[in-house]
């Protein structure tokens, strides 16, 4: 489906859900920069005017929650967090030792700076900190089935694209906001925008 910029549908009522996690490490990973989200949401309700319920989930991640916390429920947000719970992945459980001798081997050359971001790679892959909200951002928006005929989504995860689908064969339009949204969900939905510059901090 190709992006849409203009025409904007003239919703009566539509409900915003932000996945802030997924929007946090997407931007992060493009962009290497942070969301300004009162740029994100102004630009939403210039395009579809003012949501009739807004929801933003999130994970408690040290100094400065609390504050941003309040910088969400400021623009309007009614803000879901939770502790991430860790876990151990099997699939990265390898012998750092390994890593750790090639980086004697390579002494001081760009190749050892290589073998360094495997070694943190690795590690960041075998000790992971999880707080994913996709099932409960879904059962919020369900519960709003009866109530909006539009919904938009602040994600680019798939794992959304069954929400996507129930929402649009009950005759609910759905829109995506995102930073590499995946194919599956873009597919899903009636309307995405790829995030841009324009919006971050």
């Amino acid at each position: 489906m190709a992006e849409l910029l203009l025409d904007p549908m003239n919703s009566e009522r539509y409900g915003l859900f932000l996945d802030i996690n997924n929007l946090y490490f997407t931007t992060k990973r493009k962009f290497n920069r942070k969301i300004n989200y009162k740029k994100l949401t102004d630009s939403i309700i210039n395009q579809y005017g003012n949501p009739f319920r807004q929801y933003a989930y999130t994970s408690e991640n040290g100094d400065g929650f609390n504050d941003f916390v309040k910088y969400l429920a400021q623009l309007g947000y009614t803000v879901y967090h939770k502790k991430p719970k860790e876990y151990f992945n099997k699939e990265y459980d390898i012998d750092l030792s390994n890593i750790s001798r090639l980086i004697n081997k390579f002494g001081e050359s760009k190749d050892k700076e290589y073998v360094k971001l495997l070694e943190r790679l690795v590690r960041e892959k075998r000790e992971r900190m999880k707080a994913d909200w996709d099932v409960g951002l879904s059962i919020d928006a369900m519960k709003l089935e009866k109530r909006i005929d539009t919904f938009i989504l602040g994600s680019a995860d798939g794992d959304y694209s069954p929400l996507i689908r129930y929402f649009r064969n009950i005759g609910i339009k759905c829109i995506v906001y995102g930073c590499s949204i995946s194919k599956e969900l873009q597919e899903s939905c009636d309307r995405f925008y790829e995030l841009t510059e324009q919006i971050l901090s």
